[in-house]
């Protein structure tokens, strides 16, 4: 992807000039927002720079993985902002990519289950944000529930895709009571731009 080495250049050049003992929000800068926008089809080369690569630079690129695919892993798993343990995150995102979101299927039925059967408010929201600490691999499952009826999921579905839906709804003047159908016309005009690609390294580019 000619888009992302350019991007990848112009991010490894500032950082050689701006090194960082970590990356926090304040210190994302142009070249790397851009590959963050590319979205989820950059994905297999931000995995693959990350895999191919040991310099702290292309290890900090796990914070692109983490903000397209909206993935949150439970508290404890990566390690607190230390360059010297940064290579330990990009080890459990390369893992993730290779074989944990794999397993999103099984782990979203089974919470997708627990919420229908909670009448608890307050234990269906933390499920809900459990679902959507899932990430983008759970959208299509989240849309298999949208045909079946349930409007709950809409909310994680805004959530994964940048409020992308919800900014279509205002702009076309979608009524509340039609969110769910409109929900799915959504998806199937833009999907192609949030499936994740198949589990394999990135093209030549």
């Amino acid at each position: 992807m000619q888009k992302f080495n350019s991007y990848l250049s112009d991010w490894l050049e500032y950082y050689n000039n701006h090194p960082s003992s970590f990356l926090v929000d304040d210190e994302i800068n142009e070249s790397f927002s851009n590959i963050i926008k590319l979205g989820p089809s950059v994905l297999p080369h931000i995995y693959k720079s990350m895999k191919d690569n040991s310099n702290f630079a292309s290890q900090l690129l796990y914070h692109a993985m983490e903000k397209i695919t909206k993935r949150k892993f439970p508290e404890g798993t990566l390690v607190g902002i230390d360059r010297f343990l940064a290579n330990k995150n990009t080890e459990i995102w390369i893992k993730w990519w290779e074989k944990g979101r794999l397993e999103v299927n099984e782990i979203f039925k089974k919470q997708y289950q627990n919420y229908k059967y909670l009448n608890n408010i307050e234990k269906k929201k933390n499920i809900l944000n459990v679902i959507k600490n899932l990430g983008i691999p759970a959208l299509p499952y989240a849309i298999e529930k949208t045909q079946e009826g349930d409007e709950d999921l809409i909310e994680a579905v805004n959530y994964w895709t940048d409020d992308a839906l919800k900014d279509s709804a205002e702009k076309t003047g979608v009524p509340r009571e039609q969110m769910r159908q409109y929900c799915l016309h959504w998806w199937e005009q833009n999907k192609d731009d949030w499936l994740l690609p198949p589990v394999q390294e990135a093209p030549e580019p």
